[in-house]
């Protein structure tokens, strides 16, 4: 019997610690094939440390800034959302608003648990000249108990290593922990 005991709580207390584990981990999702860079021009549509961090990428893959004669268009955005399901509840338009106007706000779901909570970090590379989205790269990482300043730490350095792994020819990415 005691024996069992012991067991069952070192099991207990394994389980315990496992769980007090360190930061959410990122899932990365690929879609599309990064173009051979070959010193492409490319028109970044996002400023700030998001964009910096990655046009520092695009052009040390062999990428170019080039807001004259872009071959392709790099957008970066950043959002920070419920994991659930949320709402747009619309509200009435002043009557001189034309009908394009669409005012409303969006409504999480219910819980406000941080644990439900997504942060997401997108990527895409539009071929200008045929007008359609070439490649797609997301950085997902949910919000954890223990989770503290920016949710964007590490997501720029991951989503590079995620464009710079697809560039090298690797099928699926490694998801940093």
């Amino acid at each position: 019997m005691t024996i069992n005991r012991h067991f069952g709580a070192l099991l207990g207390l394994s389980l315990l610690l496992a769980g007090c584990g360190g930061a959410p981990r990122m899932r990365i999702v690929q879609t599309g094939a990064l173009p051979a860079a070959s010193g492409a021009g490319f028109r970044l549509d996002q400023a700030g440390d998001l964009g910096d961090t990655v046009a520092g990428c695009l052009a040390g893959m062999g990428f170019r800034a080039d807001d004259a004669h872009p071959a392709y268009l790099a957008q970066v955005a950043f959002s920070d959302r419920s994991a659930g399901t949320n709402l747009f509840i619309h509200e009435a338009a002043t009557p001189d608003a034309g009908a394009e106007a669409v005012n409303g706000r969006w409504a999480d779901a219910p819980s406000r648990d941080r644990r439900h909570r997504n942060a997401t970090l997108s990527f895409s590379l539009t071929d200008i000249a045929a007008a359609r989205e070439i490649y797609h790269v997301a950085v997902i990482r949910p919000h954890g108990r223990k989770d503290g300043g920016d949710p964007r730490a590490g997501m720029a350095g991951a989503l590079c290593e995620a464009m710079t792994g697809q560039a090298a020819g690797e099928t699926a990415p490694a998801t940093p922990s």
